[in-house]
């Protein structure tokens, strides 16, 4: 392979923008038929309806709460009959101010039931509904009004406080004792609710909330009895659970005291000074060792509270500070050549020297650490390192909590990452989106030897490392030998290149709408079993060394230093590359990985290449590939934007789809037809992120969580322009009608021609795929299109408000292309000289 390393090809313009509209395939009607009697089952819903607001005021003098003070709004639940599929949203009315706050799924996915909140004297307006229901002479179409809500619909409850619960564990039995707990309220409630809780016995509310388009989230520390009381006289709560707590650090190893290695690799370390950090928000670190005091900027060290101090209390954040600064130090002082670094470190302290956070919540935490930093050093670029993740330590039963969903932590990633600020006009600041890292998570108990693999497949994910925009890292092992004569009957838990023993997976989540996860595995060492195969352990031979905080150098393991590698990494692409993005970065680290050795032995059918995603991520980021082009591996990105949605043009005024962004790719036809018959490949990726919006209902569609999404679509070879965006674009299309069967074809070749495909790659705001084919095929196929999917900027059309909606954002990506083939032949000059006019090399 060449090795002559040449910079990225970054294309300036040169898009074409066009109206879009998707293809959609014609579903037959499947008409809904009455089920009730409407005479009958109204008045059996009146009274239903009209007895859960009288249990309501009766609860008010069961638990001893005086009339006057309470919210004169009521919360009702709504029953919904098992084989029924009911539109939640009809539920609402913006009109009346009736709100959805939470809806329970049952194991189909379907809405079993669901909570409104009514307004003070707005009681009314469901009876009415519920008799226009049961009048014959207001019947439509042949069907009741209001059908599709109450002919669905079996029955009223009160919303007690039990069922506004939205964890998996077990309510306590003792109502009495106090908890911690996570409150999810109305929008615009917090601060009503907190002043009229300032003299409540037994109570206490966060100083701070963290704000969602849909609700606010706060912590509340009381018992049960007093969190239904709150609720009672409130009426903002909409779901609540155990606050999740910060989860442990891993031990250090007994370090290897080597003096003499330390100021050998200070006297070989050349540091190019920039504008780039590696912000680490952990336990603090210790920046008077030798091999970190000179790198940590002026004002760089800080801490969330003033009391905690800003020293590493634990030696974790110490040891994360080592590997983001220097990577893996075994290879580093092994060699004699220089060290060259161009970025510096940051510390921001997130945890305190003792208990945890039993305040404030930790999304809130962090995202004051991110502030402090930020105002600290306004002008550095940074990445921030997140080596750690979250539990719930007083969930009782030990069931899986995440699938995937969002939480409020992994929620403020998100928003952080997307540049969400001032939230009382709801500013995103381009300018303000970050690259956060963090962990995938390990595996806390110990297991047999026997049980590795499956037990990281069964071992999901953990928060926040589901967030959409987040680089979220596990860990895999190229460390299987050790030369201690104690373990000369060991042998490794994992094979070369294959995932690392405590290292997480996203498995469970199958194929769920939720992003894969991990992005990508770095080194996180590996652990050796007893010949016995029935115990295992880390050993300083197989583990990741790093600094220590009361030595010079200690051993760590798992997905904590493979996260600080990756802030490395990125940090390293920042100041390589200073105009990128944060979302170009991270799609560069993808875009680089490679699955490796025991990785690719893996059998990966169609069936199996969801699960091998949701096992591996990406792969091994390649540090060649990420920071260079080469002539037979040209590397083309294109930072751009593009416009979602619009408003349609036709009567209705509806938020419609509307822009589609259309290149033409500056391929080098010759010299890939002059390797006509050779394996060329096509790697893209493609990097976004998206605005989150929390909920604890489902509102209209799945993609409620997500703002917007992007795919991209890859012109087939020797497929004409007008063909290619006809396929894509049913505006440009002369007969939809006689293109769907075509359409069924195409996505199965297309399906067929990628290494994963779209079913298996298009989830999430990070999409990445290689086409396989020839270099007479890739000569053609040089046309490729960004086009927009539904969220929920789409049907909230007066967020945040009528005079700046969201539907009329633009948004940003990153799209990045490869060219690859082994074949000894320039593709990177013609490329170059092809776009000359629009190029910086």
């Amino acid at each position: 392979m060449p090795t002559e390393k040449r910079p990225h090809i970054v294309i300036r313009n040169g898009k074409k923008k066009y109206s879009y509209t998707p293809r959609g395939r014609v579903m037959g009607f499947i008409p809904d038929t009455p089920v009730y009697d409407q005479g009958v089952h109204s008045a059996e819903l009146h009274r239903a309806y009209n007895e859960s607001i009288e249990r309501l005021e009766l609860q008010y003098e069961m638990m001893g709460i005086d009339p006057s003070t309470v919210d004169k709004g009521a919360t009702i639940e709504l029953k919904f009959r098992s084989d029924a599929s009911v539109d939640v949203a009809t539920l609402e009315n913006q009109l009346s101010k009736i709100e959805l706050l939470n809806v329970k799924l049952d194991e189909r996915g379907k809405p079993q039931s669901a909570i409104i909140y009514i307004p003070p004297k707005k009681q009314d307006i469901i009876s009415n509904q519920i008799s226009d229901y049961g009048n014959p002479e207001k019947n439509k179409f042949g069907k009741p009004r209001n059908f599709k809500k109450y002919d669905k619909t079996e029955t009223f409850e009160t919303a007690t406080i039990e069922k506004l619960w939205i964890d998996k564990s077990e309510l306590p039995a003792d109502r009495e004792r106090p908890f911690t707990w996570e409150v999810w309220l109305r929008k615009d409630s917090f601060e009503a609710c907190k002043k009229k809780l300032e003299n409540f016995d037994g109570v206490t509310v966060s100083d701070h909330k963290l704000n969602f388009p849909e609700r606010e989230i706060c912590s509340v520390h009381c018992s049960l009895n007093n969190l239904d009381r709150i609720h009672l006289i409130t009426k903002a709560i909409s779901g609540f659970r155990y606050l999740p707590t910060l989860s442990g650090f891993f031990d250090a190893l007994p370090p290897r005291e080597q003096k003499d290695w330390s100021k050998d690799l200070s006297s070989r370390i050349v540091f190019d000074l920039t504008n780039v950090s590696v912000c680490i928000l952990d336990t603090g670190i210790i920046t008077e060792h030798p091999l970190l005091k000179d790198f940590v900027v002026e004002n760089g060290i800080d801490t969330c509270e003033p009391d905690w101090g800003v020293e590493d209390h634990d030696g974790h954040g110490t040891q994360m500070a080592g590997i983001a600064l220097f990577g893996d130090l075994a290879p580093v002082l092994e060699t004699n050549d220089p060290i060259e670094l161009n970025h510096s470190l940051e510390s921001v302290k997130v945890f305190p020297p003792q208990g945890s956070n039993k305040d404030d919540h930790v999304g809130y935490i962090t995202s004051q650490a991110v502030s402090r930093a930020e105002i600290n050093n306004v002008d550095l670029k940074r990445v921030f390192c997140l080596s750690w993740s979250m539990e719930h330590e007083a969930n009782p039963n030990d069931d899986p909590v995440m699938e995937g969903k969002p939480t409020p932590l992994s929620a403020k990633i998100d928003q952080l990452a997307c540049g969400v600020e001032d939230f009382d006009e709801w500013i995103i600041n381009d300018g303000k989106k970050r690259l956060l890292v963090v962990s995938a998570g390990n595996i806390r108990e110990s297991y047999e030897p026997e049980q590795y693999g499956d037990i990281n497949d069964l071992s999901e994910v953990e928060d926040p490392g589901q967030s959409w925009n987040a680089l979220t890292v596990g860990a895999y092992t190229d460390k299987t030998f050790t030369n201690d004569p104690n373990y000369d009957e060991w042998s490794p838990i994992a094979k070369h290149g294959d995932l690392s023993a405590k290292s997480r997976t996203s498995v469970l989540w199958g194929e769920s709408y939720w992003p894969t996860k991990p992005d990508i595995v770095l080194e996180g060492g590996n652990y050796l079993a007893n010949p016995a195969k029935d115990y295992m352990e880390a050993h300083p031979d197989t583990s990741v060394l790093t600094i220590d905080k009361d030595r010079l150098f200690s051993c760590v393991h798992d997905t904590s230093p493979a996260n600080a590698e990756a802030s490395r990494l990125a940090a390293t692409v920042m100041a390589e590359y200073p105009e990128f993005w944060p979302e170009t970065v991270r799609g560069l680290i993808v875009h680089s990985a490679e699955w490796v050795d025991a990785m690719n032995k893996k059998q990966r059918s169609k069936a199996q290449k969801i699960s091998h995603l949701r096992r591996y991520g990406y792969g091994v980021p390649q540090t060649d590939f990420l920071l260079n082009s080469f002539s037979n591996r040209p590397c083309v990105i294109i930072q751009d934007y593009l416009k979602p949605f619009g408003v349609s043009t036709s009567k209705s005024k509806n938020i419609v789809f509307c822009d589609m962004n259309h290149y033409v790719l500056p391929w080098p036809e010759e010299q890939l037809k002059e390797i006509y018959d050779k394996q060329v490949k096509l790697r893209v990726t493609l990097s976004f992120f998206i605005e989150p919006s929390p909920s604890e209902r489902p509102p209209r569609t799945k993609y409620s969580y997500a703002s917007h999404e992007l795919r991209f679509k890859l012109k087939r070879p020797n497929e004409p322009e007008d063909d290619f965006l006809a396929r894509i674009n049913s505006e440009l299309q002369i007969d939809e009608s006689n293109e769907e069967s075509e359409n069924i074809k195409i996505q199965i070749e297309d399906q067929d021609r990628w290494i994963l495909g779209p079913h298996s790659r298009d989830r999430g705001s990070i999409i990445s795929d290689i086409w396989d084919g020839t270099g007479s095929e890739l000569a053609t196929q040089n046309m490729i299109a960004i086009v927009p999917q539904v969220g929920w900027w789409k049907f909230r059309s007066k967020f945040p408000n009528k005079e700046n909606p969201r539907y009329e954002q633009q948004v940003r990506y990153s799209l990045i292309l490869s060219l690859i083939t082994e074949e000894t032949i320039d593709l990177y000059t013609p490329i170059v000289t092809k776009a000359k006019i629009v190029i910086t090399v």
